[in-house]
């Protein structure tokens, strides 16, 4: 019975249940040592593929960081530049306004 069982074993190996088949009927029959052989050789291939996915990722995710922190050091540039130009422009205008006060009163005094 034990001879019966391995020899219809071994003639599973490598084969495919068919669909439709009951839970019941199916027996598990371990890879033979060459399919568990290109099983590990498969895993080892995907596993660098997810190596060399993640290499990049973690290279573009560093650039993408680098660049955040040259824009935000150029956006707090610009905002200080804005302000000092707006303190510029509103000193000119109080110099401005200055400026048509004596005019206006040196105007005045010829007339």
């Amino acid at each position: 019975m034990a001879q019966e069982n391995l020899q219809k074993v071994e003639a599973l190996q490598g084969s495919c249940v068919e669909p439709g088949t009951p839970t019941s009927k199916m027996v598990y029959v371990p890879p033979t040592e060459a399919q568990y052989n290109e099983i590990l050789a498969r895993l080892d291939e995907m596993t660098s593929r997810v190596e060399r996915i993640e290499t990049r990722l973690e290279t573009r995710i560093q650039q993408q960081e680098a660049r955040i922190r040259r824009l935000e050091r150029g956006m707090t540039w610009a905002i200080q530049r804005i302000k000092w130009l707006s303190q510029s422009v509103t000193a000119l205008g109080e110099i401005c306004q200055n400026q048509l006060r004596h005019s206006s009163i040196l105007f005045k005094s010829f007339q």
